[in-house]
């Protein structure tokens, strides 16, 4: 243990495993194993890409049906704009969504716009700007909620690579008021300690650890200090080339899984499931790419 924990302390000095991270993929590491893919009411998932620039996906789930046209372009001859990405998307309950994606400077400014108008004609919209490097990150987010009452909420995070670990700053303004929020994190090649306070009363730490090439684990715990509420999750990852498998329990006794397994390189299968209170769902997924 104690070798283990000197070569932790040894190898964050590297850092070059922090490289073109930003502040909310502080991390990153451990949210990819604690997200099952949870599809508790069957879902069918079917892509076709019609040319080069053009793919249309439908999504059928018991209570929804989605359908997505994606136009992407690259833009090798342009300095100026390296790639564009358009996706309209519209569901059976009367919901659609726009969202656009360029990337400019040889993928140095990224620029994403989304927007979502509901059955009731209320628009939400979202403007992201990201300008990342290798050891700096910067993004500018204008949020407009869907009712007209909402002001318009501003959100700027830095964040910097000091090599040995990583820290960023972010600031919200909504209704003039502001708030502060800070994160960081040290890493290796095997493990990622990471720290967050929002609003200088919410405080989260994660530990992310890879056991063996296809084995990860990580924890994390909050606590929020206004209404005393601590919450705690553990989760595991199990990946090969044919198959993966998610499973997480949280301080409620919530028992969360996924399992993917890949019949072909177009084609997934998928079983997920939830166990709380002797109550369990559980529902199955395929999604086919061509």
């Amino acid at each position: 243990m104690k070798n283990d924990f000197r070569n932790f302390i040894k190898n964050i000095s590297k850092g070059s495993y922090n490289n073109y991270l930003s502040y909310d993929l502080y991390n990153n590491e451990f949210i990819s194993i604690s997200s099952p893919n949870l599809n508790l009411g069957n879902k069918l998932e079917i892509t076709k890409t019609l040319t080069k620039n053009i793919q249309l996906t439908s999504i059928m789930t018991k209570f929804n049906k989605q359908y997505f046209l994606t136009l992407f372009k690259d833009f090798h001859g342009l300095s100026f704009i390296n790639s564009t990405v358009l996706q309209a998307s519209h569901e059976l309950n009367g919901v659609s969504q726009l969202k656009c994606s360029v990337q400019m400077f040889k993928n140095l400014l990224n620029v994403k716009y989304d927007t979502i108008v509901n059955k009731n004609k209320e628009v939400f919209s979202q403007l992201e700007n990201f300008i990342t490097t290798q050891n700096n990150a910067f993004c500018l987010k204008l949020i407009k909620h869907s009712f007209e009452s909402s002001n318009l909420i501003y959100i700027f995070n830095y964040w910097k690579n000091f090599g040995f670990a990583c820290a960023g700053a972010e600031v919200v303004g909504f209704n003039n008021n502001l708030s502060f929020n800070f994160c960081g994190r040290v890493s290796d090649d095997y493990n990622v300690i990471g720290v967050s306070v929002e609003k200088f009363n919410i405080f989260t730490t994660s530990f992310y650890r890879r056991l063996y090439k296809n084995i990860e684990m990580g924890v994390e715990y909050t606590e929020n200090r206004d209404t005393k509420r601590k919450t705690g999750i553990i989760a595991c990852r199990m990946k090969n080339m044919r198959s993966e498998f998610k499973f997480t329990v949280n301080n409620l006794l919530e028992y969360c899984f996924s399992w993917d397994e890949y019949l072909t390189s177009n084609l997934v299968v998928g079983l997920s499931g939830t166990y709380c209170n002797n109550t369990l769902n559980y529902g199955f997924h395929f999604t086919y790419d061509n």
